[in-house]
């Protein structure tokens, strides 16, 4: 709701009807985005399926799980690296775990420049994403659960810095 409300102004509390309708556009035009997506994904399974691979690749994207918002995905990363920066980072690092602190810094990086990341962060960013993904094993989840959600918290997190940051032609 946050981010809805960045883009349209205050709708919550009192009403604000040129807020809503604004906050209604804003929903309506990422809904599209997300049904032209929907339609292209449907489209290529069917020609999947029809030669012959009944199961999509593994990590395949499927829009039927939403993991972003759509039309507008580097400013709604943003605001969600934002969002959990301030409320969820800090119990997710902690002392002694270096990959946590150099996502921390490329979180840091990301928010003072709007999204933009140099060369070296983006590379730092990138080697914290794959040791966290190595962590988010069944081993893990069977053994150490609480160290498994926590790895998959800053993975999360890793995933927006990674969109917010993305070079746009």
């Amino acid at each position: 709701m946050s981010f809805l409300e960045e883009r349209a102004g205050a709708f919550q509390g009192r009403p604000d009807e040129d807020a809503l309708m604004r906050a209604l556009e804003v929903i309506e035009a990422s809904r599209g985005a997300w049904h032209a997506e929907l339609r292209a994904y449907g489209e290529m399974r069917l020609r999947a399926k029809r030669a012959g691979r009944r199961r999509p690749a593994a990590g395949e994207e499927n829009p039927h799980y939403l993991t972003r918002w759509h039309g507008d995905e580097r400013r709604a990363a943003l605001h969600a690296v934002m969002f959990e920066s301030r409320r969820k980072l800090a119990p997710l690092v902690v002392p002694g775990d270096p990959v946590a602190e150099q996502l921390k810094s490329c979180v840091d990086a990301c928010l003072e420049s709007a999204g933009a990341l140099g060369v070296e962060e983006r590379e730092a960013l990138a080697e914290c994403m794959r040791e966290l993904e190595k962590r988010l094993t069944p081993a893990q989840w069977a053994e150490h659960r609480g160290e498994y959600f926590r790895a998959s918290g800053l993975l999360r997190l890793a995933r927006q810095v990674e969109v917010a940051s993305a070079v746009t032609e």
